[in-house]
């Protein structure tokens, strides 16, 4: 018998997403959200709960983007890249932290073309040794919105 030994082999070595979605400041139980990879394909999903939350695993190594989809709302998206980390940081895996993202119902002849690209960007900062929102990416989105006339519905934490 063997003690104290660790299978390293057990460990997920990969960025760990939980969040939730919400619709009025109330869960959004239902939304589809789909992992898309750099060549444009779909490697994961899951589905919001009753209590809006979800949770999908990433590799390291790549930029994805979260795709939030749902009947009758606007589809939204969120960036996370996931190189640049240290090899150290990596050994047992990562969390990215909580955020919430709100969904926004779709209305008739209203243009959402805005959306058509991540409204946040996450990225890892060496520094700080975490994942943060992408400051200058925060700064383009707001420049598109406020170009349009329109507040975005950006990310809580």
């Amino acid at each position: 018998m063997s003690f104290g030994s660790i299978d390293d082999t057990a460990i997920e070595k990969n960025l760990l997403v939980e969040a939730q979605v919400l619709e009025s400041a109330n869960p959004a139980p239902g939304v589809v959200i789909e992992v898309i990879n750099e060549k444009g394909g779909i490697t994961s999903k899951d589905t919001t709960k009753d209590n809006g939350y979800f949770s999908v695993k990433l590799n390291f190594d790549s930029v994805f983007v979260l795709k939030f989809k749902k009947d009758g709302y606007v589809t939204k998206m969120v960036a996370i890249d996931t190189r640049n980390m240290l090899e150290e940081d990596k050994e047992f895996g990562y969390d990215l932290g909580m955020f919430k993202l709100s969904m926004l119902k779709r209305e008739e002849k209203k243009d959402y073309s805005l959306y058509k690209q991540p409204i946040a960007r996450f990225s890892y900062n060496e520094i700080m040794q975490i994942f943060v929102v992408d400051k200058a990416y925060k700064k383009v989105v707001k420049k598109r919105f406020d170009d349009k006339g329109e507040k975005p519905e950006i990310i809580k934490f």
